[in-house]
């Protein structure tokens, strides 16, 4: 599962907020840091489910949408992927990502 430091705090915050816009409440639990990814089929949804996130987030960054005062959206949701990206490639799930990102692209 995601582990956050206490300086990742509003990337967790940050992270939450939008999984909950999306339909998948298994991304909900996993960007909680309360649910690790038990296979391929979970782990597609939760990679399809963080670029639906990173939209919704470009989204309201460009349209200067303040979610969180304490920190700039852009260098959150770098800070996510990297933490998410990382969560992929360390549990053996690039496979996934990658189809993940080319469906989004």
């Amino acid at each position: 599962m995601l582990s956050y430091s206490e300086s990742d705090l509003l990337v967790k915050n940050i992270a939450i907020f939008y999984a909950k816009k999306t339909n998948s409440s298994i991304a909900v639990e996993f960007f909680s840091g309360t649910k690790s990814l038990s296979n391929a089929e979970e782990a597609l949804e939760v990679a399809k489910a963080f670029w639906e996130v990173t939209d919704l987030a470009t989204t309201d960054h460009l349209n200067n949408v303040a979610i969180f005062e304490d920190m700039d959206l852009e260098f959150g949701m770098h800070k996510l992927f990297n933490k998410v990206y990382g969560y992929y490639e360390k549990n053996g799930f690039k496979e996934q990502w990658k189809i993940a990102a080319d469906e989004n692209s």
